[in-house]
């Protein structure tokens, strides 16, 4: 995450940084993600970025996290949510995601970064039904943003998967 240096520039620099780093994690897999790219991008220091970031994993996560909260992205799900309301979240996070700047790191993010990354969510106290529909979200999530123009079909697909699961 972000150390207190960061937190504490200027809005400009800070933004001028955070859209370097939108370049660079929208355009290259985190594992192949170079600071020399994002400090010459964010006409900064090399030795700045490691003031504001301990690693590129830390910068990523900060981003990722940045982005959820510019599109308003609130996926914590109870139990007693009906199908259609996850879905109707589903869809206005991809809508909201694909008419943002974005929709391409959320596209690497399901593509490359995510298996990279250790999970921040467990799902051991899940019952079997919140497993099933907590994985069947993020792996349609994942293909939406691999096959954007069959959207529709990947969250039909979903929304009748989990109103079976939903009656049992």
């Amino acid at each position: 995450m972000p150390t207190s240096t960061f937190e504490n520039l200027k809005p400009e620099k800070k933004m001028r940084v955070t859209q370097a780093l939108l370049k660079e994690f929208s355009n290259y897999p985190l594992n192949e993600a170079q600071v020399a790219r994002i400090v010459k991008n964010a006409a900064i220091a090399r030795g700045a970025f490691y003031k504001y970031f301990p690693n590129l994993t830390d910068a990523y996560r900060y981003l990722f996290e940045y982005a959820l909260k510019q599109i308003h992205a609130d996926f914590k799900t109870h139990p007693t949510q009906d199908a259609g309301f996850l879905l109707e979240k589903m869809d206005r996070f991809i809508a909201q995601a694909n008419s943002s700047s974005y929709f391409d790191l959320f596209k690497m993010h399901f593509a490359a970064n995510e298996i990279l990354l250790h999970p921040e969510v467990s799902t051991k106290n899940l019952s079997p039904n919140e497993w099933v529909i907590f994985t069947l979200s993020h792996e349609t999530l994942r293909e939406i943003f691999a096959d954007y123009p069959h959207r529709k079909f990947y969250l039909q697909r979903f929304r009748e998967v989990i109103t079976r699961l939903k009656e049992e």
